[in-house]
């Protein structure tokens, strides 16, 4: 499997074999804690060169700290047919996220035992 792409955006979509990203970021300063987040996108887009039937999850955190929003595993079944490569996009819109405090924050991508993962650093405007 290769991620051909793993950002967090302000929106995405996905349609008719195209994905839409805008506002690609890994950095928010807001101006007051706690601070709510309307929408969140997490996108990745993913290559296998072999069928895959496994599970997968997507975790944001806190570096060090708990699970603030997790998918939960779900299943993943990939079938590669006559020596192409298969290609599969995932879109997550997680809603009101809240950051308590300011901090170094990571969303974590796992599929079966591997992990893979991009920061997003909260500061606050001085």
């Amino acid at each position: 499997m290769t991620i051909q792409i793993f950002t967090l955006c302000e929106f995405a979509q996905t349609a008719n074999g195209k994905t839409t990203i805008v506002g690609t970021f890994n950095h928010i300063s807001p101006t007051a804690f706690p601070f709510m987040m309307p929408d969140l996108f997490v996108v990745l887009k993913l290559s296998f060169d072999k069928s895959v039937d496994n599970s997968l999850s997507i975790t944001l955190r806190e570096k060090g700290g708990p699970d603030i929003v997790t998918t939960g595993a779900q299943p993943i079944k990939i079938s590669v047919t006559d020596g192409r490569e298969a290609i599969h996009d995932i879109v997550l819109r997680i809603n009101q996220v809240v950051f308590q405090k300011p901090g170094d924050y990571e969303v974590v991508f796992k599929i079966g035992k591997e992990e893979y993962q991009t920061n997003l650093y909260v500061d606050a405007i001085k």
